[in-house]
């Protein structure tokens, strides 16, 4: 439960799915503190608990489905799908030009076929700036996607638009002078 807890500061995911009876801290704990935090993450419960009350629990602290053990795979892959549809969170992969893609679902930066790697963080702003293509991205959204709750620095915003831009190739992501950034497609 603390491990989970410390991944969801860390990273940015589509959808978490989380046992209520985990060590040190409960699935519920895990769910209340990320959405006390603003996390909007899915959520599917996995359960041996049968007790109406306790499934009621899982809704309350902030729960999107459950379901209960043993799981069946054909209905946890579709009770996935379906959160991830509602989420907005579907496969997408997104052109941006010179031979580069990035797919939303995977949140992997292409040069063609092969895998860019690219550390937590510059995944995570690489997906904001996809999805926003040609569109300013203010540096509250960034501030909002990155570091939800937390104070941040620009300085590693900076930090990490330059790495991108090695990536992609210099001037792709432009400043916008005190207001944000905005990807090109070229």
């Amino acid at each position: 439960g603390q491990q989970a807890l410390e991944r969801l500061y860390e990273e940015r995911f589509s959808l978490v799915i989380l046992d209520i009876q985990l060590p040190e801290v409960s699935g519920l704990d895990v769910a209340k503190e990320a959405r006390g935090k603003g996390d909007r993450t899915p959520i599917l419960f996995l359960t041996s608990h049968r007790e109406k009350s306790v499934l009621m629990d899982a809704f309350a602290q902030g729960g999107d489905d459950f379901l209960t053990k043993p799981v069946d795979f054909d209905e946890l892959m579709a009770r996935i799908h379906a959160l991830l549809r509602r989420s907005g969170h579907v496969e997408e992969k997104i052109d941006l030009g010179e031979g580069f893609s990035f797919d939303t679902g995977r949140s992997v930066l292409y040069k063609g076929d092969r895998e860019e790697t690219l550390s937590a963080k510059n995944r995570e702003l690489m997906d904001l700036l996809a999805r926003n293509v040609g569109k300013l991205v203010t540096k509250e959204m960034i501030e909002e996607a990155l570091y939800p709750g937390r104070a941040y620095s620009e300085g590693s915003v900076r930090v990490y638009v330059n790495q991108l831009n090695q990536i992609l190739g210099s001037g792709t992501i432009v400043n916008v002078r005190g207001v944000g950034y905005r990807l090109e497609k070229r």
